[in-house]
C-alpha cells in the first residue's frame, strides 16, 4: 500500500467532550470513504483526532499498481494525476469539514504522500537529464568543477530520495516502481541508472504492463489560499 493523500485541518477551538472527538473521527472516516470512492479503487482511511486544538488527519491509503495502472496512460502522466487526484480528496475533504464547522480551519495542508514523493523525484530528474547533452547515443555534458559537483549532487539526492520512497511500498508497488528504471551512460560517470525516465528524452517501445488512458472530463482546481505540503516522510 502507498499513502496517495493525507490532507490535515486544525481548527483553532477543541472537541467538547471525548465522545464528540471520537463522533468526529467516525463522521470523518465515513465521509472521506464515500469521497475516496469518486476516484480511487480499493483504498483504505485511517483518520486521526487530536485534541487542543481541533487537529484532524486523513490518511488515504491504496495501490500505484491498481491505482495507477488500470486507470493512466502511462507512469508519469499517472503519477500527476494522481497527484491531482491527492488535491482535489484534500478540497473534498476540507469542503466537508467547513460545511460541519462552519467556519474555515486555521490551518489546512494538502498533503500528497508517496505520489507527491515520486512526482518530485520526477522533477529531480528532469533537472538533471537536463545537464545532460545525447550527442551519438550516448550522454555527457560539459566537464567543469561546478557542472560536475551539480550533476553529483543531484544523483546523490536522487538516490536517496528513491530509497525512501522504496522503503514505503509494498513488495507489488515497489516492482512497479523499481521497473521505471532508465539507464543512461556517460563518458565521464560510465553507466547511471535513474529511477524514472526523464521527459524529454523520447523512449523505445518497451514491452510491460499494458497501460489504458482515460480521459477525464473534469479536472481538479486549486483551492485559493491553501498551500500543498509533501513533507519529507511523505504525508
Amino acid at each position: 500500500m502507498a499513502l496517495l493523500a493525507s490532507p490535515y485541518a486544525r481548527f483553532d477551538r477543541p472537541f467538547e467532550s471525548d465522545f464528540a472527538r471520537r463522533s468526529y473521527r467516525i463522521f470523518l472516516e465515513e465521509t472521506a470513504a464515500e469521497v475516496a470512492k469518486r476516484r480511487y479503487k480499493n483504498v483504505d482511511v485511517v483518520v486521526q483526532a487530536e485534541d487542543g486544538s481541533k487537529i484532524l488527519r486523513v490518511f488515504l491509503w491504496g495501490s500505484l499498481a491498481v491505482n495507477l495502472i488500470t486507470a493512466y496512460g502511462g507512469f508519469r502522466t499517472g503519477i500527476d494525476y494522481l497527484v491531482d487526484d491527492a488535491k482535489w480528496f484534500g478540497d473534498q475533504i476540507l469542503d466537508h469539514l467547513e460545511l460541519r464547522e462552519g467556519q474555515e480551519p486555521s490551518v489546512h495542508l494538502r498533503r500528497l504522500g508517496t505520489v507527491g514523493d515520486i512526482s518530485r523525484l520526477g522533477r529531480e530528474v528532469d533537472e538533471l537529464a537536463a545537464l545532460l547533452d545525447e550527442r551519438q547515443g550516448k550522454f555527457s555534458y560539459i566537464q567543469t568543477d561546478d557542472v560536475h559537483s551539480d550533476v553529483i549532487r543531484r544523483l546523490k539526492s536522487i538516490r536517496k530520495r528513491e530509497s525512501e520512497i522504496i522503503e514505503r511500498l509494498d513488495p507489488k508497488d515497489r516492482e512497479l516502481f523499481y521497473g521505471q528504471g532508465f539507464e543512461v551512460e556517460t563518458p565521464e560517470e560510465g553507466r547511471m541508472r535513474l529511477p524514472l525516465a526523464p521527459r524529454h528524452i523520447p523512449l523505445p517501445f518497451q514491452d510491460g504492463p499494458e497501460f489504458i488512458d482515460i480521459p477525464r472530463s473534469e479536472r481538479p482546481q486549486k483551492r485559493p489560499n491553501v498551500d500543498d505540503e509533501n513533507d519529507e516522510n511523505g504525508g
